[in-house]
This record gives C-alpha cells, sequence and structure tokens, in this order.
C-alpha cells in the first residue's frame, strides 16, 4: 500500500514539475507564446474591403491591407508614445451649436514589425498585426520602457 502511495504522490510531483517547467505559456486570448518572446507588443489594425462592381478585388484587398497596417502603426505610436487631444466647443443660447474634437501624435518610431495580416472573407476585413520588441523600444528612447508587454485591440 505505501508502494503505492508514494508512486502516485511521485508521479504527481513530476506532472506538476514538469508541467510548471513548460517553456509554452497562453496568453489571454488564445495567443501563445514562448518565454523567450515575452517582451512584446501587438497591435492590431483593421480595415474593410471596399470595392465595386468591375473593380479588381485584389487591388482593393491590397488597398485595404495597407490601411490596416496604418492603423495598427497608428495604434502603437499611441498606446506606447502619447497622443495629444485638443478641442473645444461653442454654445449660443444655452445651447450646444458647435463641438471640436482633435487629436494629434507626431513620432518616429524604429523596430516595428509587421508579424502577419489576413484577410477575413466572412466579414470582408483585413486584419494586420505589427510588432513592437521591447529592447528596440528602449534602444530608440535610451530608457527602460516599464509598460507591460501584452496584446492590444482597438
Amino acid at each position: 500500500m505505501k508502494k503505492v502511495i508514494f508512486s502516485l504522490m511521485l508521479l504527481a510531483g513530476l506532472v506538476w514539475f514538469f508541467g510548471c517547467s513548460a517553456s509554452r505559456s497562453s496568453m489571454p486570448g488564445g495567443i501563445v507564446t514562448t518565454v523567450e518572446t515575452r517582451a512584446y507588443w501587438d497591435f492590431y489594425g483593421y480595415a474593410p474591403i471596399m470595392y465595386k462592381q468591375g473593380e479588381s478585388y485584389q487591388l482593393a484587398l491590397l488597398k485595404a491591407k495597407d490601411v490596416a497596417i496604418n492603423e495598427a502603426y497608428t495604434l502603437a505610436v499611441k498606446t506606447l508614445v502619447g497622443f495629444t487631444i485638443e478641442g473645444g466647443s461653442t454654445v449660443e443660447d444655452y445651447m450646444l451649436t458647435k463641438k471640436i474634437s482633435r487629436e494629434s501624435f507626431n513620432a518616429f518610431v524604429r523596430g516595428m514589425r509587421v508579424l502577419e495580416w489576413y484577410e477575413d472573407r466572412e466579414k470582408l476585413m483585413v486584419i494586420a498585426v505589427v510588432r513592437v520588441y521591447k529592447r528596440d523600444l528602449e534602444n530608440f528612447l535610451g530608457v527602460p520602457v516599464v509598460t507591460p508587454p501584452g496584446s492590444f485591440k482597438p
């Protein structure tokens, strides 16, 4: 009886040890990463595929790809570097007549890589993923970055 209990305890210990020391972990959203690649940010950009009858679908797909990549770049710069919001409103006779809100950002960031882009035919969209590595951003800024890595979707 003692041998059976000892064998079960040993088996449970081995399963726990090898299960905890695995080199793969799952992040929220089902993205599987390895230990070596935890120091990056993924930014997602979306763009609709818009084409008219008689136009080339492939050309519309390439245009949507460019827009999706630019959207992902924009989200990356806004998240990592920051942006400015300015605005105002006009009120006449206690009624809002005009409201303006404008955001602006200006940054040059090296090290962004288009990780992948793919077409979602169900939704007629292109989705692009841009990856920024923490070491590239630290080299560019010249200071350590303390923002935790992760995935960002608008």
